[in-house]
């Protein structure tokens, strides 16, 4: 049996579907049943709680070989920080898992995760990692760049800009560097390093098969929805400012000051990075973004005020 927390994630879901597709079973801890949905259609035990409970966690690990744990969030809010999502949770369950003889346990942190603290989403991801390091487990590390797929939020809100917008605002130069890799095929490499040994003990950074600017990537997405857009380049601390004024007047904005800092470093790994270790070749950003044509004009307009409608976020 699998326990895969985060279950009904952007990630989560490809990881469920991959396992299944591998003939595993799974068991997925959900705090809700109308969350349980996102995962109904794959046949899996459903286990009921979150990572910050001890006693649910306890259950959910009951008679489980693996783990693999997703539960993280890339922006804050008031009852959920990055400390007490990305770290105190990972501690958490990677704690349960200990205490139950888990024999595998996997987790997914992210390109850049670093011990300072002046990136505060990458530090906590440090934090997370260095708690599943030190726990005794026989772990595997996932270091992915950006994700894209039907239903994330960093390609969706950059086609909801420049579907809405005749100028699109980019952070200082636009030319930090990241290697968009698909949300599917991570998923399938997840599934499959649960139950290989080769993998133990190891961080793995994985990326697509690109190195691709800020710029690039507007480009390609100006492309996939056949519009013409002019891209303006603003200094860091303007950004900032704007985005401070949008985080008061609006409950979710379309980017954080925090997420605003992480736009001066390269996001990247080796190009060649998944098929030196998994032997596949990843996907391209372009011509695999079909999935943003089919945001609306109401809808694009919602996502820039950091609203991604059910429809597209349920993908």
């Amino acid at each position: 049996m699998i326990l895969v927390t985060g279950a009904t994630g952007f990630l989560g879901r490809h990881v469920v579907k991959a396992l299944r597709t591998r003939g595993k079973e799974v068991r997925c801890l959900v705090r809700t049943a109308a969350r349980a949905r996102a995962v109904a259609d794959y046949q899996v035990e459903l286990a009921y709680g979150d990572v910050l409970d001890p006693s649910a966690l306890n259950k959910a690990m009951s008679g489980v070989d693996a783990v693999v744990h997703l539960v993280a969030i890339i922006r804050e809010k008031r009852n959920q920080s990055f400390d007490l999502i990305n770290r105190h949770g990972t501690e958490m369950a990677a704690r349960a898992a200990k205490e139950a003889g888990v024999n595998r346990f996997v987790h997914v942190s992210a390109i850049g995760a670093q011990d300072n603290p002046d990136y505060p989403y990458l530090y906590s991801k440090w934090q997370g990692e260095q708690a599943v390091i030190n726990s005794g487990l026989n772990y595997t590390i996932f270091r992915p760049s950006i994700q894209f797929g039907d239903g994330d939020e960093f390609i969706n809100t950059l086609a909801g800009l420049v579907s809405a917008f005749p100028m699109i605002p980019v952070v200082g130069s636009g030319k930090v560097r990241l290697q968009p890799i698909s949300v599917e095929e991570v998923g399938a490499m997840v599934s499959l390093v649960v139950d290989n040994p080769h993998f133990g003990g190891r961080i793995i950074e994985i990326g697509g098969p690109d190195h691709l600017t800020y710029d690039e990537i507007v480009d390609i997405i100006r492309t996939t929805l056949n519009v013409r857009r002019f891209k303006v380049h603003m200094p860091l601390s303007i950004m900032k400012r704007l985005i401070r004024i949008m985080e008061a007047v609006t409950p979710n904005p379309p980017a954080t000051t925090s997420q605003l800092e992480m736009l001066a470093l390269d996001n990247i790994t080796d190009m060649d990075s998944v098929e030196k270790t998994f032997k596949m070749k990843p996907r391209h950003l372009e011509g695999n973004i079909g999935y943003i044509c089919s945001i609306s004009r109401l809808e694009a307009l919602k996502i820039t005020l950091g609203f991604i409608p059910k429809r597209i976020k349920d993908h």
